[in-house]
């Protein structure tokens, strides 16, 4: 159940064409059951460590994983996005770890230093498949818009 005690997934999937909130967050996904968006206003979680990766890597890419792909959260565990398939996608490893992680800190530190980081995450999709090619993550710190694209693939 979500934040509004509506159902979100049904075993290992997500419902398709469906929108759900969790700690905040609006999720929508489209019509393959993919994460299609997620937007929200950061704020940093209110718990010490990080929480266990409760789906698999087989859940969240059904299929479309490739070798070396994290379970790459949409919202960071930082600012208290879900664990699950929920908030998760297929993620190259190399871009999760480096580029993504490095731009979630500098919106971490904005939100703690009290500004306003509003986020809307878009995975972009190429045919039916549930592993992002890219993600487009559109974002303003106070009021201030900006646009960054992220590779789903180590760079050459």
């Amino acid at each position: 159940m979500d934040d509004n005690g509506n159902v979100y997934r049904i075993e290992n999937s997500l419902i398709p064409n469906n929108n759900y909130e969790i700690n905040g967050y609006t999720y929508t996904t489209d019509a393959e059951g993919r994460i299609a968006s997620v937007e929200g206003v950061l704020h940093m979680k209110d718990r010490e460590g990080r929480l266990p990766i409760r789906d698999s890597i087989e859940d969240i890419g059904k299929g479309d994983q490739k070798e070396g792909d994290d379970r790459g959260h949409l919202i960071g565990d930082q600012f208290d996005g879900p664990n699950g398939l929920e908030n998760m996608i297929p993620q190259d490893a190399d871009i999760n770890r480096r580029d993504f992680k490095n731009f979630e800190n500098t919106l971490a530190e904005k939100v703690k230093d009290g500004e306003t980081v509003k986020v809307k995450i878009e995975p972009i999709y190429e045919g039916d498949s549930h592993r992002p090619t890219d993600i487009l993550v559109t974002y303003s710190i106070n009021g201030v818009e900006d646009m960054r694209i992220f590779p789903n693939k180590k760079e050459n």
